[in-house]
């Protein structure tokens, strides 16, 4: 899933009491919250982190995937990564018994060994697109053997949140900023609708770089899994007012990578004034972000398209060209419409 993928895990990284009070009993306080990385993640499998709660009485490793469908394949990767990230919680009570021994060992004033509060997991598979028919609210992995009792059977169970199925107003009441993310997704995604959530996500926001990170996350959604026609340009309309990021994080990095390449050779305010020294080199870059952006979305070029854009020196004209790429659906809708006129080079 790519930047889909990448922007969930940022947001949700921000925001891990969003996903622990999914697991958590109304009315139990949490105690502490820290982020877990498996050895999944190491493989890049694409697994999100893994979030340790502790609660008065028990701890609770928490795992969160998103996916396309629930299938057989969700329910095995489900038990996988609650088995991994069991597993690594134990290995660091293993290695915290271990080292309160030997001090103890060696300081008999070492306080003593306390055995840590008992360990539980909560598992929830987050399903951005899949069938029109409903998702059952829950899936699971069977261990036992075809043919085992009833009463013998061995299942592990997993939350299914078809957020895709859910409406804008089911996303708007669970608590905090996370959720409001899929509200692209939503089965009744909308100008309107979409209006509610950035409203609600401007008001429930902490910080500007909370917000910077929601409307990057919600614009890579919609491009990625669109719902309503033009619903990705009326996110950027929506937080325009913000000052908060115009595109997808592909966009944003390698377009300011760009500028600032430009402005070390005296390119000042991005592209608007300089000498022609800084205006060249800013070009220069802005090519190459246009290049990374085209190949980052899987769009051919052909041997034309590349003559035009590496014969091309206007600054205004190559960040429009950058900016229809995040969107275009052809590398030929690149040139449509044009309105930066070439200038001319002495």
């Amino acid at each position: 899933m790519g930047d889909v993928d990448i922007a969930l895990r940022q947001v949700s990284t921000r925001h891990p009491e969003d996903l622990a009070r999914r697991a958590v009993p109304d009315g139990v306080p949490i105690v502490s919250m820290r982020w877990l990385d498996t050895q999944l993640a190491v493989r890049d499998r694409r697994a999100d982190k893994g979030l340790l709660v502790e609660l008065p009485e028990y701890r609770l490793a928490v795992s969160t995937e998103w996916f396309l469908g629930d299938d057989e394949a969700t329910a095995w990767r489900m038990y996988e990564y609650g088995c991994q990230l069991q597993e690594l919680v134990r290995q660091e009570d293993a290695a915290a018994e271990a080292a309160a021994r030997e001090r103890a060992r060696t300081d008999p004033n070492a306080p003593p060994f306390v055995a840590p509060k008992r360990l539980y997991l909560a598992s929830q598979a987050v399903v951005l697109d899949g069938p029109d028919a409903p998702l059952p609210p829950w899936g699971a992995w069977e261990i036992s053997p075809p043919g085992t009792a009833p009463e013998q059977r061995s299942v592990v169970r997993y939350r299914v949140d078809a957020v895709y199925q859910r409406t804008t107003a089911e996303l708007l009441a669970e608590p905090g900023l996370l959720w409001l993310v899929f509200a692209p997704l939503a089965v009744d995604a909308s100008e309107d609708n979409l209006r509610l959530a950035v409203q609600a996500a401007k008001a429930r926001a902490h910080s500007r770089e909370e917000l910077e990170d929601l409307a990057s996350a919600m614009h890579i959604l919609s491009i990625a899994r669109p719902k309503a026609p033009k619903i990705s340009e009326r996110i950027l309309t929506m937080f325009k007012d913000e000052g908060l990021i115009k595109q997808s994080w592909i966009y944003q990095q390698g377009l300011e990578e760009g500028i600032e390449k430009g402005i070390e050779e005296g390119i000042e305010k991005g592209i608007e004034k300089g000498i022609e020294k800084g205006i060249e080199k800013g070009a220069e870059a802005l090519r190459d972000t246009l290049r990374d952006v085209l190949a980052a979305r899987g769009l051919r070029v052909t041997a034309a398209q590349r003559q035009r854009i590496d014969g091309t020196h206007d600054l205004a004209t190559l960040h429009a060209w950058i900016t229809r790429a995040v969107t275009a659906k052809t590398t030929g809708a690149l040139f449509v419409a044009a309105t930066s006129p070439q200038r001319t080079r002495s």
